[in-house]
């Protein structure tokens, strides 16, 4: 049975696969049948117009309303008619109840402060989200897994470590030895992480001390030579040992991993997302944690010593020693820089002092205070 046409609208054709522009005529019955007809410049062309397309207006794919650009209709047969008549095809949807969604987007980024809303609503969502809700997500998944997820993480490293950036202990065996008894003996409590000491020279990297996520915990001799009795090597090391029981390094590989498909789902780049997966071994390496996390192994640390009856000042002393020790080398490297160099290098310490919350680590000061307390 015919039914009479309730609306036209002009528009080009596209076959499937091709991107040849064929004049068009898109019709639409009572029923919502849908045609697509060829036409021309002239009436006679019009009436003789072959179809080329049909189906219904519910089973069509039309591509939402975004300012004027021209609205695609797609055919179960993949051709589709492309029109730039907005509003009559708003109109028909109307008419068969149907686009309300894309009729309400449209809507919004009609309005400038809706637009500006929406905007900040978004940012504050995402600032939220990786402020809060990803350090969450990956403190909650860092304390299920296994024990030995970060055991498989930390084979090699070592082996990389003393390939690049160590070479070997110029410390007696008997006095590594001694030291490494020493300290494992405080922390039974926590055997399952594999706690074990090595001591390698720092070379570059100085007078150091960090954590490897499979328990390892490295000492440099520079380290070593810079402490004046073991207790405050004892002390570095409960540090280092909140930073294994906290899972920092897991925690941390979450984190970057979580934001990795963020960027991947704001962006939809794969590069971006990919690019935070390799860099995963270099992380391993660096083993830079954030403010929180060396709060944590203070915290961590305190409650050690003050548990083993153990003055607090020891870390407090080192920790003054290797900042004092820093300083050295800074005005070493000060004095080497050109006059282009100071400007730059003053311009970034200025900016750190006037925002210290930027900082990775938190003031080193600081930390030495709350542990000069007891």
């Amino acid at each position: 049975m015919n039914m009479d046409v309730k609306a036209q609208v002009d528009g080009s054709f596209f076959t499937q696969g091709s991107s040849d522009r064929q004049p068009a005529l898109l019709t639409v019955n009572e029923i919502g049948r849908v045609s697509v007809i060829q036409t021309g410049n002239s009436r006679a062309e019009r009436l003789s117009a072959s179809l080329l397309s049909a189906g219904n207006l519910n089973e069509l794919d039309i591509s939402p309303r975004l300012g004027n650009t021209p609205r695609h209709i797609g055919f179960a047969d993949g051709s589709s008619f492309e029109t730039s008549h907005n509003d009559e095809i708003d109109k028909l949807l109307v008419a068969f109840r149907q686009g309300a969604f894309h009729r309400f987007i449209h809507l919004l980024e009609s309005h400038i402060l809706i637009v500006l809303l929406v905007l900040v609503l978004v940012s504050g969502f995402l600032w939220g989200s990786i402020k809060y809700g990803v350090p969450a997500v990956a403190k909650f998944s860092a304390e299920i897994l296994p024990v030995e997820i970060t055991q498989y993480l930390g084979q090699g490293t070592l082996d990389i470590l003393d390939k690049s950036v160590f070479e070997p202990s110029a410390l007696s065996q008997q006095r590594q030895n001694e030291l490494a008894r020493k300290f494992v003996g405080y922390i039974p409590q926590y055997a399952s992480f594999g706690i074990t000491v090595e001591f390698r020279q720092g070379k570059e990297v100085g007078a150091n001390a960090l954590a490897l996520p499979d328990g390892k915990i490295i000492f440099t001799d520079e380290l070593v030579a810079l402490s004046q009795n073991d207790l405050e090597l004892l002390a570095i090391f409960a540090h280092e040992v909140g930073h294994v029981a906290h899972r920092h390094v897991l925690r941390r590989i979450i984190q970057d991993s979580l934001l990795a498909v963020l960027v991947l789902m704001m962006t939809g780049d794969v590069s971006s997302a990919s690019s935070i997966v390799y860099a995963i071994p270099s992380l391993l390496l660096e083993l830079s944690y954030s403010r929180e996390f060396e709060s944590d192994a203070d915290d961590f640390a305190y409650e050690f010593l003050v548990q083993n009856e153990i003055e607090t000042i020891h870390f407090a002393n080192i920790m003054t020693r290797l900042m004092e020790s820093a300083n050295k080398v800074d005005n070493t490297n000060e004095a080497e820089l050109t006059a282009a160099d100071h400007s730059d290098h003053d311009e970034r310490n200025g900016f750190e002092n006037m925002l210290p919350y930027l900082s990775t680590h938190p003031a080193t000061k600081k930390r030495i205070q709350i542990f000069q307390k007891n």
